[in-house]
């Protein structure tokens, strides 16, 4: 493996905001379909009995999105640092040599662009299933 392929492709990093624009997307569409007052389901503790009624704005949608949007930058962040990191400050065992020290932190790097879209889909999945449960309140 070359020096270059350290690490995967900044290139799948555009999945990130593309899954956050999909999550901003599914919120736009259904919003007029949200009832007004509309019901706060996490606040009530997702019993039906005790829904708590607030106001309709994107305020309430505010901890959600900003929850993701944190996720995005953190993972792009973490991810192109282990990009520019150098091999020094890495601790690794002295006897890999430096294709195999290249192919670990490759495999390494997947998982981190993997992990990064697993957590920003299930946010959006959780702030799309929330919006969703409001309309049969």
């Amino acid at each position: 493996m070359s020096e270059t392929k350290r690490v995967v492709s900044t290139r799948w990093l555009i999945l990130y905001p593309l899954l956050f624009a999909l999550t901003i997307t599914g919120i736009v569409v259904l919003w007029g379909s949200v009832p007004d007052p509309m019901p706060n389901i996490i606040a009530s503790g997702w019993q039906q009995d005790q829904t708590v009624l607030v106001d309709k704005s994107v305020k309430q949608l505010l901890p959600g999105i900003i929850s993701q949007l944190t996720i995005v930058v953190l993972f792009t962040a973490a991810n192109f640092l282990v990009k520019v990191a150098n091999p020094i400050h890495i601790p690794v065992p002295k006897n890999l040599t430096p294709e195999e020290e290249a192919r670990r932190r490759y495999y390494g790097s997947a998982v981190l662009v993997v992990l990064g879209v697993i957590t920003i889909t299930v946010l959006g999945i959780i702030q799309i299933t929330v919006l969703m449960a409001t309309f049969g309140s």
